[in-house]
């Protein structure tokens, strides 16, 4: 190696490690922001509300509340026939782990577990990816998905939780993807990769159905863009199939009662 190239590689090191420095530091301004700020953005009243309400019917018994029995001042609404729950077992899981926390403490504990599980999804994606064995470009973008700028505006002023776990998904699906297109060039089809697109494509269309869509169709064109878009595009379609199979028994329900629900009403005073 020449003393050039050496220094270019000297310099790429410690920018990495001063980038690193500089987002470990983003993320431990953002992280206790959100947590000594109130839990008060958009969506928080209803965030609040449905994860209070999965936890009591958790402790009744009921696995999958999709009637919330005191909406309305007791009336109920048919809240998860139409909303994905996953997002709320997770609530739920974090529930029974710490009984005794108020909402928003439960909000916040799961909120802050999945975005490191977003981080971690990414970063093993990117670990499996990289050739060259670096761990310092492979923590620079698993912290730049995690807390970047609209990652922080997603838990605080839009207080997107649904949205917000999905992240955690995200990266597994286009791992998937990729291990069917590593596989299809050596012509044959990886069961891991169908596996891990199938189950992260159900997962994501359980917990926030904007995400899902905006994912599948990324994921669609990458796979009708390539050389090989036939085989690649026809395994897609088949992972896509099934993860909606596998999340049938809320899909359903809202294609039956989607037409009841008076949408319109939302952008009216």
């Amino acid at each position: 190696m020449s003393s050039e190239s050496a220094l270019r590689s000297l310099n790429g090191h410690w920018l990495n490690r001063i980038a690193i420095a500089a987002l470990a530091l983003v993320a431990i301004a953002e992280i206790g922001a959100f947590i000594a700020l109130p839990f008060d953005g958009y969506d928080s009243p209803s965030h609040l509300f449905w994860a209070s309400e999965w936890r009591h019917l958790w402790q009744a018994g009921i696995m999958y509340p999709r009637w919330m029995p005191d909406s309305y001042h007791g009336f109920g609404a048919p809240s998860f026939y139409l909303y994905p729950p996953f997002a709320y077992v997770v609530s739920s899981v974090v529930g029974i782990l710490l009984p005794a926390v108020s909402a928003v403490t439960l909000i916040k504990v799961a909120t802050l577990l999945t975005l490191l599980l977003s981080g971690l999804s990414m970063y093993l994606f990117l670990r499996w990816r990289s050739n060259e064995g670096k761990q310092a470009p492979l923590m620079l973008a698993s912290l730049v998905y995690a807390f970047a700028p609209y990652r922080f505006f997603n838990m605080t002023v839009r207080a997107a939780f649904s949205e917000h776990v999905a992240f955690v998904f995200v990266p597994l699906a286009v791992w998937g993807l990729s291990l069917l297109v590593r596989d299809r060039r050596a012509g044959r089809l990886s069961p891991h990769g169908l596996a891990l697109l199938t189950a992260s494509l159900a997962l994501i269309l359980l917990t926030n159905l904007p995400a899902a869509a905006s994912v599948l169709v990324l994921l669609f064109l990458y796979s009708i863009a390539r050389k090989d878009w036939l085989q690649v595009g026809t395994s897609f379609v088949v992972a896509s199939i099934l993860a909606v199979g596998l999340a049938a028994f809320y899909l359903l329900p809202v294609a039956t009662f989607y037409h009841d629900a008076p949408l319109g009403r939302l952008w009216v005073a």
